[in-house]
């Protein structure tokens, strides 16, 4: 149910529930937000200056918007929290679907199976001026500006929260944030000890499969997880009256590895580590595909690094320092034949042929068809890193500075 902030100038909707070369330091990775100093050897209260402390009954927290851990009243600009306690309890089957929750946002599915969310409903397909982030480390493909939601490394089950900014935010978040900033915050390992087990099934091939073990300890805390993620798609289409079975499934596996040394009372070391691999399939009817006689399925490859290193000065004055490489990698290739007749009607200025079945182009036709195996591999990696540096003047005045820098590199 939505909380309107009665705030001039601020609004906050809020869902909870009622009652190679890879520098060496990117060994495994993370980025979970810093929320509060620690003071060494010191039996006195931190002050917090965020306000939560003096709120009853406790606002809840926003760390997006504004990259300040602060109470609902006083975040400039529209933010959207959904708990991920309140996914679960929902039964939401994969992530995309959560952003039907946003006020504002759509979800649909475009070419042969691919979801996309939206905000206002702009630019449905490229996302390029909806910034995705995971715990802080953008997400989105540079060379389509788009989100692959199908092999986001996010069980649901390891969601804490997520945070939609939901209007300009480039000032805290560079490019790409224009119409919003989407936030998933996942959960610590401290939270998650021990092992937890869980599946879930149902009709046209459904299956998620979750596992994970860890353990929560003063030093150091740890937690490897798995999911497996499976879908036959739609059950078959209808063309010309026929029908014909559908491709448009997936079957995604995602490995995830959360850390978090505590090196002293004041400096913590977050790690993070993931590998994707699976298969994303794309049926040869409906990819658009000119020609195409076998299905253009994409095999999935991706893996992603990221450490950050926290250190709190003192009690009103503290630092991060977080560095990530990802790297997507799709392999999609298909055979294809385009009859002589399509291709002379091409040359002279024809717009092509789309209606077309398998076995409709022979080798043996004549004029001669055009035959051969195509490719569309691409891999491409980002290499980001940031610092920020956060200084409580008081209650009313902090600071926040930072530095970002971040490169992509596509390749096909």
């Amino acid at each position: 149910m939505p909380v309107t902030n009665p705030v001039a100038n601020s609004s906050f909707h809020c869902f909870r529930r009622c009652g190679l070369s890879v520098p060496a330091a990117l060994l495994v990775a993370t980025a979970t937000l810093l929320t509060a100093p620690v003071l060494a050897d010191s039996d006195e209260p931190i002050p917090d200056f965020s306000g939560l402390d003096s709120v009853e009954p406790p606002l809840p927290e926003v760390l997006t918007t504004t990259r300040l851990r602060q109470p609902k009243s006083r975040v400039p600009g529209t933010t959207t929290i959904i708990e991920g306690e309140l996914i679960r309890d929902l039964g939401v089957m994969n992530l995309v679907e959560v952003f039907r929750l946003v006020p504002g946002m759509t979800v649909a599915e475009v070419g042969s199976n691919n979801p996309v969310t939206s905000y206002h409903g702009t630019v449905h397909y490229e996302q390029r001026r909806l910034q995705i982030q995971v715990d802080g480390r953008t997400s989105y493909r540079a060379s389509l500006s788009d989100t692959d939601w199908h092999t986001m490394p996010v069980p649901l089950e390891l969601i804490e929260r997520i945070e939609v900014s939901r209007g300009p935010n480039s000032a805290a978040h560079g490019i790409n944030a224009f119409l919003g900033t989407i936030n998933i915050i996942t959960r610590s390992p401290d939270d998650t000890a021990g092992v937890q087990l869980g599946a879930a099934s149902g009709s046209r091939g459904y299956l998620r499969t979750f596992g994970s073990v860890g353990e929560a300890s003063a030093p150091y805390s740890w937690r490897l997880a798995y999911e497996k993620r499976r879908s036959d798609g739609f059950d078959k289409q209808v063309d010309d009256d026929q029908f014909f079975p559908f491709n448009d499934g997936h079957n995604i596996n995602t490995f995830t590895y959360d850390g978090i040394a505590r090196l002293s009372d004041q400096i913590s070391l977050d790690l993070r580590g993931g590998i994707v691999d699976g298969v994303n399939e794309e049926d040869l009817r409906k990819n658009g595909k000119l020609g195409a006689t076998g299905d253009p399925d994409i095999i999935v490859d991706d893996y992603y690094l990221q450490t950050r290193l926290n250190v709190a000065t003192s009690t009103n004055h503290f630092f991060h320092f977080q560095v990530s490489f990802q790297n997507y990698q799709r392999r999609q290739r298909w055979p294809i034949c385009i009859s002589g007749p399509q291709i002379d009607s091409i040359l002279d200025g024809n717009p092509p042929d789309f209606d077309f079945e398998p076995g409709d182009c022979n080798a043996g036709d004549v004029p001669a068809p055009l035959i051969a195996d195509l490719n569309e591999d691409i891999e491409e990696s980002r290499l980001e890193f940031e610092i920020q540096d956060t200084l409580y003047f008081n209650p009313d005045l902090k600071l926040v500075s930072g530095l970002g820098y971040r490169r992509d590199t596509f390749r096909s």
